[in-house]
């Protein structure tokens, strides 16, 4: 599928989920649109438990305000070998989480996390009253905070040592597969994965999170490369 949230006046959704059923939602296009506050992604917490698989998620292209993954309330999801682009606004939200409380219920695992165009802030993940995990996942933007995590006893600061992590260009330890622009208003690279001859293509074994298949399908080998693209 091809999701577009368009353009509104004011907020602008691509895919909300608020069900009681635990749905899979793998192998779709979904855009934040042209609002001046998008999200492309929205969860909130109603019983549901959702997995989202080898998504090309963008978050908007917007003069204000977009995020490309929001997660509201104690989820049990699992976001999973998917590409996120930050697409092109002023202030860029790549994953939004608030009061997911229960540790490591919440798994954010392989997805690949690529660059938007951002004249202000970018945030790459931020976590509020929460404590996902967060492994084995490319985290590259040219400027911004990786992580910023509130909470008032300080609990919920995820380890994130086990992704690789970028607030500068890097061209040699990671490289573009085939740009893909169908039916998307910003270039969108879907295979953005590690160098093969890099020391990024073998990770960390991600088996106990269900991600034995990458982005495209394809068997994982241990250990696992990082990020949605396995390259081993």
């Amino acid at each position: 599928n091809n999701i577009n949230a368009g353009g509104g006046a004011s907020k602008g959704y691509g895919l909300i989920v608020a069900s009681t059923a635990d749905p899979i939602i793998r192998n779709n296009k979904i855009h934040g649109g042209t609002s001046p506050d998008c999200t492309a992604v929205q969860i909130i917490d109603n019983g549901t438990d959702p997995v989202f698989h080898a998504n090309e998620i963008t978050a908007g292209n917007s003069s204000g305000a977009v995020c490309a993954i929001s997660l509201i309330g104690n989820i049990a999801a699992t976001i999973k070998n998917n590409v996120i682009h930050g697409g092109n606004s002023m202030d860029i939200t790549y994953i939004d989480i608030q009061n997911a409380t229960t540790a490591n219920s919440l798994k954010i695992v392989n997805n690949s996390i690529v660059d938007g165009t951002c004249s202000n802030n970018v945030t790459g993940f931020n976590l509020i009253n929460s404590k996902p995990v967060i492994y084995n996942n490319i985290v590259k933007i040219t400027s911004g905070m990786i992580l910023n995590s509130m909470a008032a006893d300080g609990a919920s600061v995820p380890d994130v040592s086990d992704n690789w992590i970028s607030v500068t260009s890097d061209t040699t330890a990671f490289s573009y597969g085939a740009s893909n622009t169908q039916n998307q208003p910003v270039n969108f690279d879907a295979n953005y994965r590690p160098d093969a001859a890099g020391t990024y293509a073998g990770g960390f074994d991600a088996s106990s999170f269900g991600v034995t298949n990458d982005y495209h399908g394809i068997s994982r080998t241990a250990p696992y490369s990082i990020g949605a693209v396995e390259v081993n």
